[in-house]
């Protein structure tokens, strides 16, 4: 028995009370994911040279994209939400927002 949240079949088709309620929660999430990466990259980079406080701004960017891209891509396209989805697009936040992380940091120290 798996717990599924059902959409809307027409998202956005009409102008309707709650349309852009799916798209909310994945910026919602994103915004999570980003915060979670700043403060981890702040608490990890305290004791470190300022060489590497340019992560602290690439960390959060790689992730909020690669969250929004996950969740967008999993969730938003097939409308449903299950536990492996979740999994699924966790999963895919860290294998995506680590070299992004790394290009992002390379870019600003250049």
């Amino acid at each position: 028995m798996s717990r599924e949240i059902k959409f809307p079949e027409k998202i956005g088709a009409a102008p309707r009370k709650g349309a852009w309620g799916p798209f909310v929660w994945v910026g919602i999430a994103g915004l999570a994911f980003s915060l979670a990466a700043f403060i981890f990259s702040l608490l990890l980079l305290s004791g470190v040279g300022e060489d590497w406080y340019t992560m602290l701004y690439a960390a959060p960017l790689a992730t909020f994209l690669s969250g929004v891209f996950s969740w967008g891509i999993l969730v938003i396209v097939s409308k449903r939400v299950t536990l492996w989805k979740g999994v699924g697009a966790g999963a895919l936040i860290g294998l995506i927002a680590h070299p992004l992380t790394w290009y992002f940091g390379m870019c600003q120290a250049c």
